[in-house]
């Protein structure tokens, strides 16, 4: 600090402009690279001290004693955060973080160079050298720390405190965009390469991404004083918010998700690395994991983001929706997905060709084992058809049914190609950017060469539905829409010769498809018995009249879609108040026949039976309490 004083001192009598970096520096290119410049020069420097301490500034495990830990845990440090409500500190556990960290300074291998070691803003300072020019230097001040450590260890102290008005914490627990990272790590390279020459960017290690990646891997301070402790609470934020966003993948899923990126988007997604992917797991997934995908903010192309199911494929752009009945009937998007499935049905894909034969046997004769088809005809499977009384299996032999459609779909001798085999409606995604709107196809675990009808099928059997098949199954008309689109684009692909060919008609493509209806009606037949004779029983009971003279098989049931539950909104519209409150008059009203002495029992079990005597004991003095306090609940509350 004396350094600093000297300094300061120096600047006053010469009458020279000199502060601390500013906000408004961090978002000057020109400041920022200037900075990046300096700091790799200072990086460059080689001192005649050791060089082999680094162990020492990352062994986190030292920097608090047993006394220290307990006191953070449940002593005066503790007290302390809940006092002033230091929500971040609350949620974490600080010692486990500080182990996290270390374990991915070290796991970066960073190089090791002379360093800063505290590179905060008041050990920045800006020197006006002609204003009217915007001519200006940089200096750094107080080398108490300085030693050799990790490079990454000085880029974290200053995005750590990027833009920040405070001197010590950066602002508002905000960190850097790559983008705005981009004129410091610019300069610092320009710079190395002045002084190192050429070789320097030639090493992985010294790319941008990777020096970002430092960056963000060693974000870390401390500060001595406990008056500081609100502004290290948005420090800790700072770092958690960073934290999440740098959340690690294994190196398999990330060299995985980074080889399908590249083949299937190619472009961008080609020219970078697979270290520089920002991936990330996301929410879902039936069997296969989902991760998300971007490039880096830096860099620009027609897909940024996208969603990854693996092992799987590039699954979808995000911000898009399962196709649905509306997508149906609208003339765009039908004709959309025929063109895309016209280019699939193109492909040709290096997989054996001539296993359509066992495909067709996997669905039809060994779906079912011999005790299955056993029990379907004589025995439990035919006890619940009959004590629910599905007349279509009752009058039909399924097994029959199945020999059947197989027989006519070799006899239609539609034309093996490349198909997908799952072609419902999760696995088509529509996305609308601007009312420019787009149709992808999902989820390839299915495919393989098939019938061509076996996708047409697929599709038309779940048109404009919400579960499965509609009560009808679309008009020739209604499927020419998709028909004359997917006819289109397989002819711009083989030339006029393809709709020469009989095969390749209207009438052929379309009389493909609808043999797929056969799934609607068993499908229809099989939906939860269980559920259709309970609203049978209420409908009967309640309703009285025609509805006890209908059988329950008979009834058309389908789920109900609600417009939306009761909100905000209707609270404060009169009519809908109204509306409600008229209800329950009517409801309050009613006299049913149960029990009317049961109120004195319901508040008691309200009131009294609720906790238990171990959870009253747990809410005030035990677990509870302390996760009450932990989180920051009521503590004010008496």
């Amino acid at each position: 600090m004396m350094l600093y004083a000297v300094y300061t001192i120096w600047c006053d009598n010469i009458k020279l402009a000199i502060n601390t970096i500013h906000t408004s520096d961090d978002h000057n290119p020109r400041t920022a690279g200037l900075l990046g410049q300096k700091l790799a020069k200072f990086h460059s420097l080689k001192p005649p001290i050791p060089k082999d301490s680094t162990e020492g500034t990352v062994n986190f495990d030292q920097w608090f004693d047993e006394n220290q830990r307990q006191s953070l845990r449940e002593g005066w440090v503790r007290e302390e955060i809940v006092t002033n409500q230091l929500n971040t500190f609350l949620a974490r556990d600080l010692l486990a973080e500080m182990s996290w960290l270390r374990h991915q300074v070290l796991a970066i291998k960073s190089p090791v160079l002379f360093s800063h070691n505290d590179f905060n803003r008041t050990n920045i300072l800006i020197r006006d050298l002609n204003p009217d020019n915007n001519q200006l230097d940089i200096y750094f001040v107080d080398f108490d720390f300085s030693s050799y450590n990790y490079r990454g260890c000085d880029f974290g102290n200053y995005f750590s405190t990027w833009a920040s008005d405070s001197a010590e914490f950066g602002v508002d627990s905000r960190f850097p965009t790559d983008r705005q990272m981009w004129p410091f790590i610019d300069g610092y390279i320009r710079e190395m390469t002045a002084i190192n020459g050429n070789s320097f960017t030639q090493l992985e290690i010294n790319s941008f991404q990777r020096l970002i990646k430092e960056a963000k891997r060693t974000v870390n301070g401390s500060d001595d004083s406990t008056e500081l402790m609100k502004k290290a609470e948005i420090r800790f934020k700072c770092y958690t918010r960073l934290k999440d966003r740098i959340v690690i993948v294994s190196a398999e899923d990330r060299l995985n998700v980074y080889e399908l990126c590249k083949t299937y988007l190619g472009g961008e997604w080609a020219d970078v690395r697979a270290d520089d992917l920002v991936i990330k797991p996301a929410k879902g997934g039936f069997i296969n994991k989902l991760l998300y995908c971007s490039l880096p903010d830096t860099m620009s192309a027609k897909y940024l983001k996208v969603v990854v199911k693996y092992h799987g494929n590039v699954m979808a752009v995000a911000g898009s929706h399962y196709f649905n009945a509306s997508d149906d009937l609208n003339p765009k998007t039908v004709a959309l997905l025929a063109q895309k499935l016209a280019k699939l049905h193109s492909l040709n894909m290096p997989i054996p060709k001539d296993r359509t034969e066992i495909y067709m046997r996997m669905i039809f004769e060994e779906w079912l084992k011999e005790p299955d088809i056993e029990s379907l005809r004589h025995g439990l499977v035919r006890q619940e058809i009959q004590k629910n009384n599905l007349k279509t299996l009752m009058s039909t032999d399924f097994v029959a049914e199945m020999a059947w459609v197989r027989k006519v779909m070799v006899s239609l001798n539609s034309p093996v190609v490349f198909s997908h085999n799952d072609l419902n409606r999760r696995n088509i995604l529509v996305t609308n950017n601007n009312n420019n709107v787009d149709v992808y196809i999902i989820d390839f675990d299915w495919s393989c060469y098939m019938y061509r009808g076996a996708d047409l099928g697929d599709y038309f059997v779940n048109w404009c539905q919400q579960d499965y098949g509609p009560e009808v199954f679309p008009t020739d008309d209604q499927m020419l829409v998709f028909i004359d689109a997917y006819i289109r684009e397989l002819t711009a692909i083989n030339g006029n010769s393809f709709t020469q060919l009989e095969i390749n008609s209207q009438q052929r493509l379309i009389n493909i498809a609808p043999k797929a209806e056969n799934r609607i009606k068993v499908y229809k037949e099989l939906k939860n018995p269980e559920d259709r004779l309970n609203v049978y029983e209420l409908c009967k009971t309640y309703l009285g009249g025609e509805w006890t003279d209908v059988c329950a098989d008979n009834l058309v049931i389908k789920p109900a879609t609600l417009s939306h539950y009761f909100n905000a909104s209707d609270d404060l519209n009169p009519k809908t108040v109204a509306l409600l409150a008229q209800k329950l008059a009517k409801l309050h009203s009613l006299d049913m026949p149960i029990p009317k002495d049961k109120a004195e029992e319901y508040m008691s079990f309200l009131f009294d039976d609720w906790l238990k005597k171990s959870d009253i004991e747990s809410l005030r003095h035990g677990l509870v309490r302390q996760e009450i306090q932990k989180n920051n609940l009521f503590l004010d509350y008496r």
